[in-house]
């Protein structure tokens, strides 16, 4: 099972780190103090209202292409690319299917049992699950080490900022992203900077993220673009496994809890 939840991609706003702001800024003088981070309120109320808005919809079905950097022993920066397709019905159903070239890995989940399928090693693993998607989410974090990609969004809410410890909000400017007018934001945490670009309009729905990481020296970044569909009836086995023929069942590997910290 290792094997198949190690090379999952993650794509979330708190589980990665790092943003590239593309606009014109002014140069420093060589004296010139840093300028205080700023937390707009613009900026917060846009990733609260996006939260809002997408755990309001009774269902939604995204799919995004991802390219992301990844720092070589030898420090040189190799980019990746991948795929995303998300399906949800909340509060219990999700599928998510992850392609990196000819490799396919998706999560079904149904509201009572999770199937993580690996195409190209043609492994599967079952397991209970509990009933609510919020609740599977933390499930595979906590005992899998499994971070579903695009799942940070769905779960935004006014605490969210904090818990991830935002140091700067910023309101940049608008722009055209797929023929869709975007308000594009910047914001800062420890050890990434990252961008949001959100549909301007009653529909707040993601466009685009950049993230970077600020917490090593190559600075690897991941992007990714979002794709928001609609569909007039799901496949009545939209969330449902059924093993293809030769693929193998696998047992889980559940990852040990940490041991409690004790204060001397």
């Amino acid at each position: 099972m290792k094997r198949i939840i190690s090379t999952w991609c993650t794509s979330g706003l708190a589980a990665a780190a790092l943003a590239w702001a593309s606009v014109s800024l002014p140069a420093l003088a060589a004296d010139a103090q840093p300028t205080p981070e700023v937390m707009e309120p613009r900026a917060l109320d846009a990733l609260q209202t996006m939260g809002s808005f997408l755990r309001a919809q009774k269902r939604l079905h995204i799919n995004a292409d991802s390219s992301t950097d990844q720092v070589l022993d030898t420090g040189q920066v190799v980019q990746f690319s991948s795929h995303t397709d998300v399906l949800a019905v909340p509060p219990d159903k999700l599928r998510i299917s992850v392609s990196h070239g000819a490799y396919r890995k998706t999560l079904y989940y149904d509201g009572k049992h999770f199937v993580v399928y690996d195409e190209g090693q043609r492994y599967y693993a079952r397991g209970d699950a509990p009933p609510t998607i919020d609740a599977l989410l933390d499930d595979m974090a906590r005992k899998y080490a499994v971070v579903l990609p695009l799942a940070d969004m769905l779960r935004w809410d006014t605490s969210t900022a904090q818990a991830i410890g935002l140091t700067a909000a910023l309101y940049i400017d608008e722009e055209v992203i797929d023929q869709q007018r975007c308000a594009h934001y910047a914001y800062r945490m420890p050890g990434a900077d990252w961008q949001l670009w959100v549909r301007v309009g009653p529909q707040a729905i993601p466009c685009q993220l950049v993230i970077v990481r600020t917490d090593t020296p190559a600075m690897p970044r991941h992007t990714v673009r979002y794709q928001w569909l609609e569909e007039a009836a799901l496949p009545p086995n939209a969330f449902a496994f059924f093993p293809p023929v030769g693929t193998q069942a696998v047992p889980l590997q559940v990852i040990a809890p940490r041991a409690q910290e004790t204060t001397p």
